[in-house]
């Protein structure tokens, strides 16, 4: 038992150090290097910070129902298996529980939100050389289009903004900081530089724009698809992983003595399950980064 616990930790640190560089990442805005030499408080782009931006949720709740999940984690597996060890590491677990939740959440709300904008371009351009609008008609049409989702407050805002007379260009800069997309912004300074030049030639560079929101669309559906099974295999092998000594604790009339002589064992398998769950939270992180 010793020797398989022990093999486990092992492959899944390899595991971990392996992939640590394969997962996607958030690039460092120019000038990161510098700012990173005096840091200014809750600076840094987090992927837990704009999930829970994405979801709409209290940061500070957040923090507050991670120290109950902590506690209570914590306090019942060490009740469960008569191991304190094993509830400290288990409690590290339950401090993680509400950020991975709100990160897997903002998984599915990004998969929702990228289509919305696939659909979104795709009207614009429509508008642009089907129907011969200006830049500001189109982006009106659209935003007037969007029903539910996570891009429907985004759309009723600028709504709003259009309604109270906010210049155009303010409009866009906005629209582009609140969907937060990399290519939404490439879409939103191609909208500015029709608008100020009125440049008509532009269309194949909307059409090109359009084909490649389509395409990043299927290409993230795809990576997403595979995170989300790759998270699925983690998820199971720590269930299987903690599930052992509660059903020994359950099941076995030898668990005195299993709990006496091999407490050890309780505490590695609390570890191992730490370990495994970060590999899991690794995971759900990279679906939001992807986005």
């Amino acid at each position: 038992m010793t020797g398989i616990l022990a093999a486990w930790a092992w492959a899944v640190a390899a595991y971990l150090r392996v992939t640590a560089g394969a997962l996607p990442t958030r690039a460092a805005p120019p000038g990161a290097a510098a700012r990173r030499r005096a840091p200014a408080p809750g600076a840094g782009w987090s992927v837990t910070a704009r999930s829970v931006k994405l979801l709409g949720w209290d940061p500070g709740r957040l923090r507050v129902l991670a120290g109950v999940t902590a506690a209570l984690v914590g306090l019942g597996w060490a009740l469960v298996v008569q191991n304190l060890p094993a509830g400290l590491f288990m409690g590290i677990i339950g401090w993680q529980l509400p950020g991975f939740a709100a990160e897997v959440a903002a998984g599915r709300q990004l998969d929702l939100l990228q289509r919305q904008v696939s659909v979104f371009v795709g009207t614009v351009n429509d508008s642009l050389h089907t129907q011969g609008a200006t830049a500001e008609d189109a982006l009106l049409a659209a935003a007037r289009g969007v029903r539910g989702g996570p891009l429907a407050p985004i759309a009723a805002a600028y709504l709003r903004r259009t309604e109270a007379g906010v210049p155009f260009a303010d409009r866009l800069r906005l629209l582009g900081q609140e969907v937060d997309l990399p290519s939404f912004r490439f879409f939103v300074d191609l909208m500015q530089v029709r608008e100020r030049t009125g440049v008509e030639h532009m269309a194949r560079a909307f059409d090109t724009l359009d084909e490649q929101f389509r395409e990043d669309e299927r290409t993230q559906a795809t990576v997403r698809g595979e995170l989300s099974l790759y998270l699925g295999i983690l998820v199971v092998s720590l269930a299987v992983d903690l599930a052992v000594f509660p059903a020994y604790r359950a099941f076995s009339p030898n668990w005195p003595l299993i709990r006496a002589h091999l407490g050890f064992l309780i505490s590695l398998a609390a570890l191992v399950g730490a370990v495994v769950f970060s590999g899991v939270r690794r995971f759900a992180r990279a679906r939001v980064t992807a986005g």
